[in-house]
């Protein structure tokens, strides 16, 4: 995912990539960035579930398992 990211980066910024080209890389790159935050926040949610031996706290722990609770169909 990283060298991804990398390849929109450098299209976005390139000053010789045409406009379409910027503006495609843009909306990729929102979009990268929303399914990392998605990516990271499932595996926070899932070890806070199942690892009750890690560092997350008590709090974040019920949260996760009340929005897990609520929507099960993001988490299946």
């Amino acid at each position: 995912m990283d060298n991804i990211s990398e390849m929109i980066t450098l299209c976005r910024d390139s000053r010789h990539s045409s406009d379409w080209l910027k503006t495609a890389a843009e909306d990729m790159a929102t979009k990268s960035r929303s399914y990392t935050t998605q990516v990271g926040n499932i595996f926070i949610f899932m070890t806070a579930i199942l690892d009750p031996e890690s560092n997350v706290s008590s709090s974040l722990r019920a949260s996760a398992q009340e929005t897990i609770w609520r929507k099960p169909e993001l988490y299946s």
